[in-house]
């Protein structure tokens, strides 16, 4: 998913052919991982959401939209329908991507997020 931010770096210019048949395929293999393994997209949504562009808005709505196989949505039209008293909103999801790394300082550079910003 790195490779596309080169190529989607300035908006103003239009899309390759090659870039564009690249996206298609990205887009055609997570769709893929959604129908078969949607646990491996929910586990590792953070890493994803951290690498795919901004501009890749499908892509990321494609990771965001997954949820584990045993797990019931409730129908959104629900008249009275009230989140906060649903069970599964007890549980909390299951992250297997080491974003706390991604907090840390390295030699070279401050974290991503600085710490002062976390602790408003």
């Amino acid at each position: 998913l790195k490779f596309f931010e080169p190529s989607l770096r300035q908006m103003d210019l239009q899309l390759t052919d090659a870039t564009r048949s690249l996206y298609r395929g990205t887009l055609k293999i997570l769709l893929v991982l959604l129908h078969d393994f949607p646990e491996f997209l929910c586990n590792y949504h953070f890493s994803f959401c951290d690498v795919i562009h901004p501009t890749c808005i499908q892509l990321r709505n494609v990771i965001l939209s997954s949820f584990p196989r045993h797990m019931r949505l409730p129908d959104p039209f629900t008249p009275n329908l009230k989140v906060d008293l649903l069970p599964e909103i007890m549980q909390p999801p299951r992250i297997l991507s080491k974003f706390v790394d991604q907090l840390k300082p390295t030699a070279n550079h401050q974290p991503a997020v600085a710490k002062d910003e976390v602790d408003l």
